[in-house]
């Protein structure tokens, strides 16, 4: 059985579709959509920003329909739960027969707990546009967490915001430190790799090495040459900053990047029908 799961970020919307059989990734997409633009400055999406996530989620579904997806899932994250029109957007869904589910933040943070590491003590951060979900695990104990601090958001409010939470979200990740391993999620953390032509384990003075090499490209580089997507390029700076603050607090040596995403996390709930 073919099982799509769409997430819909604060700065792009996101399917992926899973075989049940084998639990492997089938198809991966992904749509740019900054709703985060709307939810951290106004407190809402416009009717604009809305029609334009009306009109995605409905070419998904005909997507999930042409290949015979047997079972859907939509899920929200930061951006919209921020919203106060939260319940005009699912009704609205509702009549396009799309069920959206909004998660909290310590529910996405939970998921990542599905991920599965190669060492006995690790970070895993999720820097998305609207908040960065942490899990850590020491000891055989496990801490998960989610901060309002996500690159989109970051754009939009001002240095003591910024400062006031990287010092909470730092604070936090020294109380579980040291950790052997951090593993970034997500395409801010792949990018940097890829325009340094990296793939594999990376110690933190290379990352940081790494990111000024980053900031030294061009966009028009980091577009055509690196194939770095576009509305990306903006936010990236701000998530290399977190992932140095991270390696900092956690007195961790070691990032890696993973594909692996909340939708893998939702994905084994669902096949151990914990949802």
């Amino acid at each position: 059985m073919l099982l799509g799961i769409v997430d819909i970020g604060s700065n792009a919307i996101k399917y992926k579709i899973f075989n049940t059989k084998d639990n492997s990734l089938v198809e991966y997409y992904r749509e740019p959509l900054r709703l985060g633009r709307d939810a951290f400055t106004q407190g809402f999406l416009s009717e604009l920003t809305l029609k334009q996530l009306t009109i995605v989620l409905e070419r998904f579904k005909r997507v999930f329909l042409e290949k015979n997806i047997e079972k859907q899932f939509y899920m929200a994250t930061s951006a919209i739960r921020d919203c106060t029109n939260k319940d005009e957007i699912i009704c609205l869904l509702k009549k396009q027969n799309i069920d959206l589910k909004i998660i909290s933040g310590d529910t996405e943070a939970g998921l990542l707990k599905e991920f599965k590491a190669n060492v006995d003590s690790y970070a895993i951060l999720d820097i998305g546009g609207g908040s960065v979900e942490a899990f850590v695990s020491v000891n055989s104990q496990t801490y998960a967490r989610s901060f309002q601090l996500g690159a989109v958001r970051l754009l939009n409010k001002d240095k003591s915001y910024k400062e006031k939470e990287m010092n909470n979200f730092g604070n936090w990740l020294k109380q579980h430190a040291p950790v052997k391993k951090l593993y970034g999620l997500g395409g801010n953390l792949r990018a940097i790799f890829e325009a340094n032509n990296h793939s594999g384990p990376l110690s933190s003075k290379e990352f940081t090495e790494f990111v000024k090499e980053y900031n030294s490209v061009s966009k028009k580089d980091l577009i055509e040459k690196f194939s770095i997507p576009e509305d990306r390029i903006d936010i990236i700076p701000l998530a290399a900053e977190i992932y140095e603050h991270s390696l900092a607090s956690l007195n961790c040596n070691v990032i890696e990047n993973s594909f692996w995403s909340i939708s893998d996390g939702l994905f084994k709930q669902i096949l151990n029908r914990n949802l």
